[in-house]
């Protein structure tokens, strides 16, 4: 992988699936309109902060934490998964936390 960034690395397991996480506001809008419910609001929240370490995210991810990963099939954990975990324990002091931000965008959803 080079020298890719901690930030890219832990993006990386959007990949895992195959296409757009179903969670895009655009495929929820159209699942929810499809279900008779209506936007109401769309906002994107301020940055939250946090630290992580590499060696945190690595582990967080060989213990498949997050349902995405949890019927990964084992193709694809090798292809996309253990080379991600490895650049990110390659990084120069993994151990070393580092500042990671992120913003998320809620939808509220009305029946009529």
């Amino acid at each position: 992988m080079g020298s890719v960034s901690f930030d890219r690395i832990a993006d990386r397991y959007d990949e895992t699936r195959g296409g757009p996480p179903p969670d895009r506001p655009h495929l929820m809008i159209d699942a929810a309109g499809r279900v008779d419910l209506h936007l109401v609001t769309h906002v994107k929240t301020r940055s939250a902060v946090w630290s992580q370490s590499p060696e945190d995210l690595a582990r967080t991810i060989e213990t498949r934490t997050w349902s995405s990963l949890w019927d990964l099939p084992d193709d694809r954990w090798s292809a996309i998964v253990e080379p991600a975990v490895a650049a990110l324990r390659a990084l120069p002091d993994p151990h070393r936390p580092r500042e990671r931000r992120s913003r998320y965008e809620l939808l509220v959803f009305e029946r009529p």
